[in-house]
């Protein structure tokens, strides 16, 4: 493929839960990642392209850097925040 991204990633949520994600590329530039298949963590996407990780679950999807930053937070319902940093 000729580009590589983490193999796993751990995301912590604001409540101090940590979920290890383990990734594989896909053919379209995008890296997949779960934790072991458990839907209700969510999914992990690492975006070439765009240099961006992008996190779907429970009803909103966010989007990070690649420094982790949160960049955007979109639910489903149309509801979204933008973050920008100084």
């Amino acid at each position: 493929m000729g580009w590589c991204a983490p193999t796993t990633v751990t995301h912590a949520e604001t409540d101090g839960t940590k979920y290890l994600f383990t990734g594989s590329p896909g053919d379209d530039g995008i890296y997949y990642y779960s934790v072991n298949g458990a839907a209700a963590t969510g999914d992990l996407m690492y975006i070439r392209a765009s240099n961006r990780w992008v996190l779907r679950k429970n009803k909103e999807t966010r989007t990070y850097a690649s420094n982790g930053n949160i960049l955007t937070v979109v639910q489903t319902s149309g509801a979204s925040t933008t973050f920008t940093y100084q």
